[in-house]
């Protein structure tokens, strides 16, 4: 299979596949998140924006004032979440013909590196919460993955282990995800590349 295409060019493109490849029906129930989901009015009351402070609408000038330095570009968090998608949706387009997605690829790979290790253990090595990580190892056991068993001493806690197909599975794919890894930097110059990296460190709390 061809590398994946480089630079920014490639995320609209890969952006486009993922949503033919995983889009719903019109007539497919959606579940919304509540956040999103705005209260419900009054029949035949307009919806007026309160100034909570002042108790009245805000002009458009405070609008204006509010806004006026915002951009969505600036703002970290908002920056990290679609890099983050950038990176999945490259490794999913280049991965279609493997059953594997980026998180059980990490999975594998701890389990792989801490074998016996509790879905406790393993859920703080990846940064994942319980119940997430518990589906997760539940959906490698099935497809034959991993295998799962009482930890010695602790008849309430699973050890986990990789099975000789879960190992199959990452020589496979491990080699090929160093084209994914080197496509998603490398829209930067070689020299910023190794920064790069120490800042997401620190940014995602693994290095001080």
């Amino acid at each position: 299979m061809a590398p994946p295409q480089h630079g920014f060019a490639a995320a609209g493109k890969i952006e486009r596949c993922l949503h033919e490849r995983f889009r719903m029906p019109s007539d497919t129930p959606r579940h919304s998140d509540p956040l999103d989901t705005p209260d419900p009015q009054p029949t035949g009351h307009p919806i007026v924006e309160i100034d909570a402070a002042a108790g009245t609408e805000p002009t458009e000038a405070e609008r204006d004032t509010l806004i006026a330095a915002f951009e969505l570009t600036d703002v970290a968090s908002h920056l990290l979440r679609r890099a983050h998608f950038r990176a999945e949706a490259m490794f999913m387009e280049h991965f279609q013909d493997e059953d594997i997605t980026p998180r059980q690829k990490a999975l594998l790979i701890t389990v792989c590196k801490h074998p016996g290790a509790t879905q406790n253990q393993l859920g703080d090595y990846i940064a994942l919460d319980r119940n997430s990580l518990a589906d997760m190892v539940n959906r490698m056991v099935r497809k034959g993955y991993l295998k799962r068993m009482r930890a010695a001493g602790d008849g309430r806690a699973y050890a986990v282990h990789i099975t000789d197909a879960g190992f199959a599975l990452l020589q496979r794919v491990l080699p090929r995800d160093k084209l994914v890894e080197e496509a998603i930097i490398g829209v930067l110059p070689d020299e910023y590349r190794a920064l790069f990296m120490k800042c997401l460190k620190i940014v995602a709390g693994v290095q001080v």
